[in-house]
């Protein structure tokens, strides 16, 4: 029979709670297995920051076009973070509400749902996206001395800029 030890010692800080700033009040207590909405089944932690924690989750509603999906829930903190996650909701709906057949469009990533939900210390912000690769700082790590060539910031640049001057303006 396997072991029931923690892997991790109870003492031990991990993740956000490292953040000097961390107040565990603020962050949703999310546990793997628990459903969010009646929709989302949360599978296991794939990042955090100081204002929010992101998880692997089972959409388990899937739909006449296809199976159940997986997305990452971004759970925004209680407080003074709802006021940044609530205005990058509202900017990923103006984005996702713009023409769909602009070549600008496929530049931007907005979230496939939003919605609130309340935890032991009040309500968090969460919205659902469609997983993508690794964020930008975790990429840089694969190459030497932590550097991304340079062409490849150039192009990366070059498309922000096309999306953000062509496509918003």
């Amino acid at each position: 029979m396997p072991s029931r030890e923690p892997l991790i010692p109870e003492d031990e800080l991990v993740d956000e709670e490292i953040y000097p700033g961390y107040h565990s009040t603020k962050f949703y207590p999310a546990n793997p297995g628990e459903l969010i909405a009646n929709r989302y089944q949360v599978l296991v932690k794939a990042g955090w920051g100081a204002s929010s924690t992101v998880w692997l989750a089972r959409d388990i509603r899937g739909n006449e076009e296809g199976p159940e999906s997986v997305v990452t829930l971004k759970i925004a903190n209680t407080k003074s973070d709802q006021n940044e996650a609530e205005d990058k909701r509202q900017i990923e709906e103006h984005i996702a509400n713009t023409d769909p057949s602009h070549r600008g469009y496929a530049l931007f990533r907005t979230n496939v749902d939003s919605f609130e939900i309340t935890g032991p210390s009040g309500r968090h912000i969460c919205l659902a996206y469609e997983p993508m690769r690794e964020p930008f700082w975790l990429f840089q790590r694969r190459f030497e001395d932590r550097l991304i060539p340079l062409p490849i910031v150039k192009t990366y640049i070059l498309f922000l800029l096309a999306g953000l001057i062509d496509f918003l303006w």
